[in-house]
């Protein structure tokens, strides 16, 4: 199962799939060539549902962006959605969740 679950990671950061705000594990799955059921049993293994597996991604991905200073020529919003957030909202509370700041305090807080 940590093969796989490797697999797993590799393909989503390589390909970038969290990118797709539509994303679902189906898609996921059949991208991989295995079942859905596999793919939630891995993840399951590792005590992480789907969405926060993929929700990390976007969260790093996001984090990444304002590293780069991306924030200075988009908003924090813009940048979300870049990510892969489909909204505000999610973005907002899986950053919070994340690393237990808002986006704006997050920003003052670690960016320089």
């Amino acid at each position: 199962m940590d093969e796989t679950y490797t697999h797993i990671c590799h393909i989503i950061k390589e390909e970038n799939l969290f990118l797709n705000p539509d994303l679902n594990s189906k898609m996921v799955s059949k991208k991989l060539n295995i079942s859905n059921q596999l793919l939630m049993e891995v993840l399951k293994k590792k005590d992480i549902t789907f969405l926060t597996f993929i929700n990390g991604y976007r969260v790093t991905d996001f984090i990444n962006k304002l590293n780069s200073n991306l924030d200075k020529i988009h908003t924090l919003d813009s940048l979300a959605e870049e990510s892969g957030f489909k909204s505000r909202a999610t973005f907002y509370r899986v950053l919070k969740k994340h690393a237990g700041l808002s986006p704006t305090e997050y920003k003052k807080e670690h960016i320089q």
